[in-house]
């Protein structure tokens, strides 16, 4: 089966999970590039992403858990259900950076 998403003729390494999570589940909402690829440095690689409501809040947990058994050079983490009240993102990103991005949300809720 032809990928809906690589006729746009994206290709690089940036893009190998969210070209995987189109082509096997259905997205509402997805940034597909994790990083800039001329400059790997210029921010720390993160997919945001929102899996269709036909799968149910349950597809998050066993997202979570395959990520968790990832063995890598990289310990990968998942921050589920961030965002504004009617819409709830997550994130996939390396396990120092989503405990920076919870530090970040828990101090926007404190202020607000």
């Amino acid at each position: 089966m032809k990928s809906r998403i690589m006729g746009n003729r994206l290709q690089g390494k940036e893009f190998l999970i969210s070209y995987y999570l189109a082509e096997n589940f259905e997205m509402e909402q997805m940034r597909f590039n994790m990083y800039h690829p001329d400059n790997v440095y210029h921010e720390i690689p993160t997919l945001i992403f929102r899996f269709s409501k036909v799968y149910g809040d349950g597809i998050y947990d066993e997202f979570k858990n395959c990520i968790e058994k990832f063995k890598g050079n990289l310990e990968w983490e998942v921050l589920s259900r961030f965002g504004a009240k009617s819409i709830i993102n997550s994130s996939l990103a390396p396990k120092e950076e989503i405990e920076r991005q919870k530090k970040a949300i828990e101090q926007h809720v404190i202020s607000q």
